[in-house]
């Protein structure tokens, strides 16, 4: 299936969205796309943000991976 109207997920990218054990990122558009954080650590790609936290992508080996079917 492909996109053709709304929001098909929304990421804070902020604490109360990751799960660093589960090593996951939680969408709060009410979809469920969960995201799989990959290659990431909470001590090298946690960072401080505009507003609370942040996530780094180092535009190499991290990044969000997502189910094609959730």
């Amino acid at each position: 299936p492909t996109p053709t109207t709304g929001l098909l997920a929304y990421w804070t990218f902020d604490t109360k969205s990751l799960n660093w054990v589960a090593s996951t990122i939680s969408d709060i558009s009410g979809n469920g796309n969960t995201g799989t954080l990959v290659n990431m650590t909470i001590g090298t790609n946690q960072v401080a943000g505009k507003k609370g936290q942040a996530l780094f992508f180092d535009g190499s080996v991290d990044s969000v991976s997502l189910a094609l079917n959730p």
